[in-house]
């Protein structure tokens, strides 16, 4: 009977305890020091304003009709490109690519090569995508490198809106 009596002031005790530091806690909390989180955040890598320009370009002359989905699946085909040995590393340069009379992307072997966007709203939008797939955005062409007209393409391709996009 001791045992059990001791093993229960034992208890009383270790509860008056607990509930005593829960109450100094309540009552008297740790000092918080607050932080800025976005001074851990990396800084995102400066973007080329060049590469932003060419890159509006072909999305605008590309898929200026197109929600920004399709166009921003124009410009992951030149960002995936990029990162493709078969191509320069550089989107300018994939973008202007020629090979003999061909060009990687039909406007750029067109008198577009050298007009300036007139739709304001498109070439704002495509603007904003450039900048979105060079800030390394999601690629939502699983990869693509290359794209046509939905009743020009392979059958697996997959399609977004008017394009049709695969490796």
């Amino acid at each position: 009977m001791t045992r059990s009596f001791l093993s229960a002031i034992l208890h009383a005790f270790t509860f008056t305890a607990i509930g005593f530091l829960i109450l100094d806690k309540i009552q008297n909390p740790p000092k918080v020091e607050v932080v800025n989180v976005i001074e851990f955040l990396p800084e995102p890598e400066p973007i080329n304003i060049d590469h932003v320009n060419c890159m509006a370009r072909n999305i605008y002359w590309e898929a200026r009709n197109q929600p920004r989905i399709g166009m921003l699946a124009v410009a992951h085909v030149v960002m995936n490109r990029t990162k493709d040995g078969r191509w320069p590393s550089d989107p300018c340069e994939v973008i202007y690519q020629r090979r003999g009379d061909t060009c990687q992307f039909s406007w750029v072997c067109t008198s577009n090569r050298d007009r300036q966007p007139t739709d304001r709203e498109s070439w704002s939008k495509a603007l904003e995508v450039a900048h979105l797939a060079l800030h390394g955005y999601p690629d939502v062409t699983e990869g693509a490198v290359f794209f046509r007209a939905t009743s020009m393409a392979p059958r697996k391709a997959l399609r977004i809106n008017d394009h049709a996009f695969y490796r």
